[in-house]
């Protein structure tokens, strides 16, 4: 006769084992996307960092040049309408 319990107990082994190893697989692979989500938000924030800091002095400037051109046009104009 045929150990029956045992034959349970493998399937019940197998099938815990295939359940375990799937979760492990699927735990990964959401660490994993984390990961790559995260690195690519550090590297996002240090490009925009960077940006920052590298283009800061100049972005002053240029809106104190693009407002002092916009009141240099204004300017112009004035004198283009009074002179006729």
């Amino acid at each position: 006769m045929k150990n029956v319990f045992a034959d349970d107990i493998r399937k019940f082994e197998r099938l815990s084992y295939i359940f375990f190893t799937a979760k492990e697989r699927s735990n990964s692979r959401y660490e994993h996307r984390n990961l790559v989500n995260q690195e690519s938000k550090d590297l996002c924030r240090r490009k925009s960092e960077s940006k920052d800091n590298f283009f800061d002095v100049p972005r002053r400037e240029m809106e104190y040049d693009r407002k002092q051109y916009s009141i240099e046009k204004k300017r112009s104009m004035a004198k283009e309408i009074t002179r006729y």
